[in-house]
């Protein structure tokens, strides 16, 4: 029993967030099972994972396992494309062999190669809610709880064509879920309702755009240079893929924007303002715009104040939206500002001056029905058309022709496995598209003459990711993301880490060429990561040992009686400090109780601030529980000592403050690591 006991109370100390909370952490899973009940393919998950019990629907199906309960999950068929992009809270349903398996209950998916977009917004009990929009036409669907797919034998699944308010309904909720945070690691916990936590009705939507007037972080806008301020180089963020209607150089009274997507949004920079009282914000971000329909969006916009000796007094952030044609830009500001100036403007497009014909040159993927098949042997004559050629190389094309050559979109696929996915201009890799390796090595992202070069992401095999620019097949600069977690930021040279001024801290510095990674398990080797925490783990180990036998060497002078007079303060916290409480009461109440209590309370607060206040409290009482106790054991066994009799409890207490320290310095070390 004793042994028992001991180890229940060490799973609770070392492992207090297994049992009180989800865990943020990125899993890859292969051999999965698709709707039809087949399997292959592989789905990469970030997000929070906790016990089934923690999804409602699980506890139903008595499903034993640890599934990702909040955040994303991108699904790989067995073929490499990417089948679809949930984001949002999980939960268990039964497959094609009524099995429990988990799948979106509540937020968005996306299915790239179907043009559809699905979101799950409402559970009423029996059946779940779904907007579905396909090919542009919203529909609206129920299916029943339990069925993890719509062919179901017990789907139910009932159809019809959405109203002018469900439509409306819908696409706000379609924003609102793109732009949520669920999946990083700060993200907020929404529990088992993102809806019903986030408050998205109209009153509550009413008091933040008020809020949002307030705004001085750089959630919409940012006080930081890292823009451009030249034509120029505001061309190269947008030159080497197809631009959206939106995006572009605009010019108006204000000076020169940048418009160009970030995510599923755009961000705005001022590249050179005319007034020269403004031309210290030259290459800032000013705005952010949030996509409503093809040519209308929302947008929060960040505005300045001088004052009457021409120094910026204050900034506001206020909310209008855009309407965009070919050539213009028209901002609409909800309200005026709080000067009193109209800030509504028009922007004329300043390049590319025809976006339409500037796409032309971005082909994208459409349906071989929609061109000719070439016809006769390849040659010049093949103009226009839809073909497929192979080299005696074994190289093979299968794609769009334009007077001979490789122009539009298409697969070339090498005669080692290699293949490429995307854009051709006069026979060579131009634009954007996808490369994967026969060695399981991808890259997404822009080519020029056959070069990586532009903006992209490159996967290795092992799992490491790179994502950023590109020069002529070499990383320029970006973010470099290990398998095991670990960010670097910053810039690169000849394939090596190279420093930045903004990242001059981090002293982990990549070589992927030479890296040697764990590839069979996935993991590295825990050693090269704490050995340090090891050292610091020896040390206190050194320091208990001494300090144990000093205590113990004053206390064995000390009466076997506590009821006779000492010199203490008659405060039960002083006495307690001082290990003049007995072993059960300092050992039960205050250590185990007194911090089960704080983190008990920590795990129930909403309040970020407060959180942090508590966790700091709780560090500060921690310290002085295992101080307390520690003494407390050492005056008992100095007392069975005098008595001649076993001090087993205080070795064993001795041990459970030992691991329980270690346990809580390996869990903030993997805390700050991860």
């Amino acid at each position: 029993m004793r042994k028992f006991l001991i180890i229940a109370f060490l799973a609770f100390i070392i492992f207090p967030q297994q049992a009180f909370s989800l865990t943020y952490d990125k899993r890859v899973n292969t051999d999965i099972k698709q709707s039809d009940g087949s399997t292959g393919g592989r789905s990469e998950n970030e997000g929070f994972y906790g016990h089934a019990s923690n999804a409602p629907n699980c506890k139903k199906f008595n499903f034993n396992y640890t599934p990702l309960i909040q955040g994303q999950s991108i699904l790989y068929l067995p073929n490499g494309t990417i089948n679809d992009i949930s984001k949002g809270l999980f939960d268990c349903m039964l497959d094609a062999n009524n099995k429990a398996a988990m799948g979106l209950v509540e937020g968005i998916s996306e299915f790239p190669s179907q043009n559809n977009v699905q979101i799950f917004f409402k559970n009423d009990g029996i059946n779940r809610h779904v907007y579905s929009k396909l090919n542009g036409t919203w529909t609206y669907w129920t299916r029943n709880i339990d069925a993890g797919f719509w062919t179901h034998p017990i789907a139910n699944a009932k159809q019809r064509l959405a109203t002018k308010e469900e439509i409306e309904h819908a696409e706000k909720l379609y924003t609102f879920y793109k732009n949520l945070d669920l999946s990083s690691r700060t993200a907020k916990i929404y529990g088992d309702k993102i809806l019903t936590n986030a408050n998205l009705n109209p009153a509550v939507e009413k008091k933040k755009v008020e809020e949002t007037r307030n705004e001085t972080s750089s959630t919409y806008w940012s006080n930081t240079k890292d823009g451009p301020t030249d034509i120029e180089s505001a061309k190269k963020k947008l030159q080497g893929r197809k631009l959206d209607l939106v995006e572009g150089i605009w010019y108006g009274k204000l000076g020169s924007l940048l418009v160009y997507k970030d995510g599923g949004n755009y961000k705005v920079y001022l590249i050179e303002a005319e007034d020269r009282r403004h031309t210290q914000f030259n290459g800032t971000w000013e705005a952010t715009i949030i996509p409503i329909s093809n040519s209308q969006y929302t947008f929060y916009s960040r505005i300045w104040y001088f004052n009457k000796d021409n120094k910026i007094e204050k900034f506001r952030t206020q909310k209008g939206r855009i309407i965009v044609s070919k050539n213009s830009l028209e901002t609409k500001y909800d309200q005026l500002s709080e000067a009193g100036r109209n800030m509504d403007e028009t922007f004329a497009r300043f390049w590319p001056q025809d976006i339409e014909k500037y796409n032309i040159n971005f082909a994208q993927k459409i349906d071989k029905s929609s061109k000719q098949n070439c016809s006769g042997s390849y040659s010049s004559a093949w103009n226009n058309c839809y073909g497929s050629y192979t080299w005696p190389s074994g190289d093979k094309y299968d794609g769009y022709f334009v007077n001979g050559k490789r122009t539009g979109y298409g697969t070339y696929t090498w005669a080692n496995g290699n293949q490429y996915v995307g854009n051709f201009i006069d026979s060579r890799i131009n634009g954007r598209g996808t490369y994967s390796g026969k060695n399981g090595d991808k890259y997404i992202g822009e080519y020029k003459d056959g070069k990586r070069h532009g903006n992209g992401t490159y996967i290795w095999n092992g799992g490491d990711i790179f994502t950023g620019e590109f020069r002529e097949d070499e990383m320029l600069s970006g973010v470099y993301t290990y398998s095991d977690g670990r960010v670097i930021k910053g810039n690169w040279k000849d394939g090596k880490y190279a420093g930045s001024e903004k990242y001059q801290e981090t002293k982990v510095i990549k070589d992927y060429a030479n890296d040697k990674k764990y590839e069979s398990s996935g993991k590295t080797n825990p050693l090269k990561n704490y050995w340090w925490v090891l050292i610091i783990l020896i040390g206190a180990i050194i320091f208990v040992y001494t300090q144990t036998k000093g205590d113990l060497q004053k206390n064995i002078k000390v009466p076997s009686s506590r009821n006779q007079k000492t010199n203490f303060s008659n405060n039960y916290f002083i006495k307690f400090f001082y290990g003049k409480e007995s072993l059960v009461v300092s050992f039960w109440i205050m250590f185990v109780g007194g911090s089960s209590v704080i983190i008990s309370i920590i795990f129930n607060l909403k309040n970020a601030s407060l959180i942090g206040i508590s966790f700091i409290f709780w560090l500060f009482y921690y310290v002085y529980s295992v101080i307390g106790t520690w003494r407390s054991a050492t005056f008992y066994k100095a007392q069975q000592i005098s008595k001649r009799e076993d001090y087993g409890w205080a070795t064993a207490t001795y041990i459970i403050l030992t691991l329980s320290c270690a346990g809580a310095i390996f869990g903030a070390v993997d805390a700050f690591i991860k």
